[in-house]
């Protein structure tokens, strides 16, 4: 993936993708909300938002009440 392909995911609300990524950075790298959205350029809350939305998508695809 380029930089340039990124910052076209980033900055579209609710692409799977992005929150994909933001939620892989937060279950396998450890990072807490603040800091992925240092590393990304995006709020706090927006990163909630979005790990909530794909959390969500998640389990809603996978039947299950918890990720």
């Amino acid at each position: 993936m380029s930089g340039r392909e990124w910052k076209s995911i980033l900055v579209h609300h609710g692409d799977p993708r992005r929150d994909l990524v933001l939620l892989a950075a937060r279950r396998h790298g450890g990072l807490k909300l603040r800091e992925i959205g240092e590393k990304v350029g995006l709020d706090y809350g927006t990163v909630a938002n979005a790990l909530y939305r794909i959390r969500g998508k998640i389990a809603a695809e996978r039947g299950v009440a918890k990720v």
